[in-house]
């Protein structure tokens, strides 16, 4: 899991973005801000920000086709309030194991 802090991509100014890696249907994402429960954080479609930044445009080098950034559907968004200082993210997949990433805002 890879974590974004507000604004990493233009239409998500005020929205953290979090990257789910092997998400399914079945996986629980949920947020916390400031240590404090806000819920399941909203799943949407898009590249991931880092790829974007190491690969896509013409200026980038290009190594390997499979390296494009590309659409995905394990991308999650959730809206921090302002002045909140942490944001955590749990993901927990099928079987029960829970991943964590924190992000200071």
């Amino acid at each position: 899991m890879r974590l974004y802090k507000p604004g990493a991509q233009p239409d998500l100014r005020d929205q953290v973005l979090a990257n789910v890696w092997d998400w399914d249907p079945d996986w629980k994402v949920l947020w916390f801000e400031d240590g404090q429960a806000r819920g399941p954080m909203e799943r949407r479609r898009g590249t991931d920000p880092l790829s974007d930044e190491l690969f896509a445009g013409p200026a980038k080098p290009r190594k390997h086709d499979w390296i494009d950034p590309f659409v995905t559907d394990h991308l999650f968004v959730a809206r921090p309030r302002p002045g909140a200082k942490t944001i955590t993210v749990e993901a927990t997949d099928r079987f029960g194991r829970v991943y964590s990433e924190k992000l200071a805002l």
